[in-house]
């Protein structure tokens, strides 16, 4: 060896550095109910460890009699990154070996290194990630990250399989809306956002005109479609944000975030519009059915600052609408005036 070489320095230091940046990354990652939050911190520490390319995720059916078709399933934009012959020779490398595919694959392809590492299973899909470097990069690193990636993701689906569970709890078993338990839980939230933020909000009382009649000369199973197929209205009308409820027999509630009292009116109007102009299946021997709900509306804190009055307000509003001819909606703005419940 010649005296004028320089020595080679020791990759341990590299190796130690990038451990200790994978060993923080676990203490510290605690957002076990967001799988997209794991993939986006092993992305930023591969980038930053070994200027890595992007993170690419990748899912294919999970049986192995299944053609493996395989679909981006996370940071699709990213692909850009890669040469396209590059890419498509790994996965078909690894669509070749799915068969082993429990410990990372790598392959050379010209003068990138190409890592491939299995997640776990989800809804019938094998999930896997890949990305590119410059460099070899160690295996006692890739040992460490594989066992974390696969950890994490059984507990974070361990975790969505809880939240489902914990959701019906809160789910109208009829309609599939949310029910007053929910609907006490969101309220405590929107208040608390509003004192945080200063966000008002506004809720929707709603009551179907004269379903009772539905019921008594249908039956009581064309009275559960009516209200399966009003909770289907309510949510096409409504944007994404808004929660709706069941409230109980056919009266729903809705609260409308970062929307006042002015905002909730109109879009009581548009409710109240789109339920009339559609045309409800009651039975095989009648016509479809036209029907008309009695909406009241009430704002926080324009109407009142206290939780309970907000929903009472508006349910008071709501048979004020009732009294003044059905099919209508009225506002926290008019007079209340005390009145006996119509069906």
């Amino acid at each position: 060896m010649s005296k004028n070489r320089k020595k080679e320095p020791s990759k341990k230091p590299r190796l130690e550095r990038s451990l200790q940046a994978l060993l923080n990354l676990i203490c510290e990652f605690k957002e076990l109910e967001d799988v997209r939050r794991l993939y986006e911190n092993i992305d930023k520490l591969l980038v930053a460890e070994f200027m890595a390319s992007p993170l690419l995720i990748y899912s294919m059916p999970a049986n192995i009699n299944t053609p493996k078709y395989l679909r981006n399933h996370w940071n699709k934009k990213e692909i850009k990154e890669y040469d396209k012959d590059q890419l498509k020779e790994f996965l078909d490398y690894i669509k070749e070996n799915t068969s082993e595919f429990t410990l990372c694959k790598s392959k050379t392809i010209e003068d990138s290194f190409f890592y491939g590492l299995p997640i776990g299973e989800k809804n019938d899909q094998f999930l896997f990630c890949i990305w590119k470097s410059n460099d070899v990069i160690p295996e006692d690193f890739i040992e460490y990250l594989l066992k974390f990636i696969g950890t994490t993701h059984s507990m974070i689906n361990k975790w969505e399989d809880v939240a489902k569970v914990k959701e019906l709890i809160y789910r109208d078993d009829v309609t599939n809306l949310f029910n007053q338990r929910k609907l006490t839980i969101d309220l405590e939230t929107s208040i608390l956002r509003y004192h945080k933020y200063k966000e008002k909000f506004s809720v929707l009382f709603i009551d179907i005109d004269h379903f009772k009649s539905v019921n008594d000369g249908f039956g009581h199973l064309a009275g559960t479609k009516l209200l399966c197929d009003m909770a289907l209205v309510l949510k096409k009308v409504l944007r994404p944000t808004d929660l709706v409820y069941r409230y109980g027999g056919d009266e729903f509630v809705v609260i409308l975030p970062n929307t006042n009292l002015v905002t909730g009116t109109v879009v009581g109007e548009r409710v109240l519009g789109n339920i009339k102009a559609e045309s409800f299946y009651v039975n095989k021997t009648e016509n479809d059915k036209k029907l008309s709900v009695s909406i009241g509306v009430a704002a926080f804190p324009e109407n009142t600052k206290n939780q309970t009055e907000i929903l009472e307000i508006a349910d008071r509003m709501m048979y004020q609408a009732k009294e003044s001819g059905r099919g209508r909606v009225t506002t926290a703005t008019v007079k209340i005036k005390n009145s006996k419940r119509q069906a």
